[in-house]
């Protein structure tokens, strides 16, 4: 583990919180494992549904969890790349990475290095989205959504049954678990269940909203900053716009984390939107 996280720190020389990361691993974990202990209650042979349950959690944690990891792994930066000593135009020199940059890519004053068609800085994991880990992150937040909503479905239902049905109090005190219990209107197993109900929900609210939105940027070719400056200059048809983040054999991002898509491009150059003759 410490040469893994020294390789990660030596190659990108970006300033990773550690601590966002391992807190983002740690709370998607243990969902998981109420998830399984849920359908071990419900299920206590093993049976179809109990292997269904299984198998649809075991590929959710798959493709989350190396997404995520391959989102911390992969460098969006120039560092690999010859930039030009002269700037060109269009571009601009970043003064702090002393580096002459092309369009769409710039400065992250968090990492402290600048990022190919930078999209913007995920607090979560601690890491800038470019070029190269865009799609990593595009579909870690959309499986990510899947498992937030399968929970939530599963826990309200799990809930139900240890609550004994939802009453207008039993309700409330799934979303306040902690006062409930406090004051002994729930047990300590229900205030558990209550709090494993607000959680996922939650998180499905707030996922489900950064997945539009990316989709929505993703399907206008645009980036965060792109987008908040009305710019289209890069907007293509779906399907390029598609190839342009998980590249040309998009479907296999969803598939496979660890194949390649046929991303293709080097940050550096990319086709515009052609203008429509008057």
């Amino acid at each position: 583990m410490a040469s893994l996280i020294s390789r990660i720190n030596r190659q990108f020389n970006y300033q990773l919180s550690w601590s966002t990361i391992i807190l983002t691993y740690f709370l998607i974990t243990i969902i998981i494992l109420y998830e399984v202990h849920v359908v071990v209650v419900w299920y206590p042979f093993i049976d179809t549904p109990f292997l269904l349950h299984l198998l649809w959690l075991s590929f959710l944690a798959v493709h989350i969890y190396i997404n995520i990891f391959m989102v911390l792994y992969v460098d969006s930066s120039p560092s690999n790349i010859i930039l030009p000593a002269t700037l060109k135009p269009g571009w601009k020199h970043c003064a702090d990475c002393g580096w002459n940059v092309p369009p769409r890519a710039s400065h992250c004053y968090k990492c402290n290095i600048c990022i190919l068609k930078r999209d913007h800085h995920c607090f979560f994991f601690s890491m800038c989205i470019g070029l190269k880990n865009h799609r990593y992150f595009v579909v870690s937040i959309i499986y990510l959504f899947f498992g937030v909503l399968y929970a939530t479905i599963v826990n309200f239902t799990f809930a139900s049954e240890v609550y004994n049905g939802f009453t207008l109090g039993r309700l409330i005190a799934c979303f306040m678990p902690l006062p409930a219990w406090l004051i002994g209107y729930s047990t300590s197993y229900e205030a558990l269940a209550g709090f494993f109900c607000a959680l996922p929900l939650t998180a499905t609210i707030s996922i489900g909203g950064l997945v539009y939105y990316e989709m929505h940027l993703v399907l206008n070719g645009q980036t965060w900053k792109e987008a908040a400056t009305n710019d289209f200059s890069y907007r293509l048809s779906v399907t390029e716009n598609l190839a342009v983040v998980f590249g040309k054999y998009w479907w296999i991002c969803f598939i496979n984390p660890l194949m390649s898509s046929g991303l293709e491009g080097d940050g550096i150059t990319f086709k515009k939107q052609q203008k429509k003759a008057r």
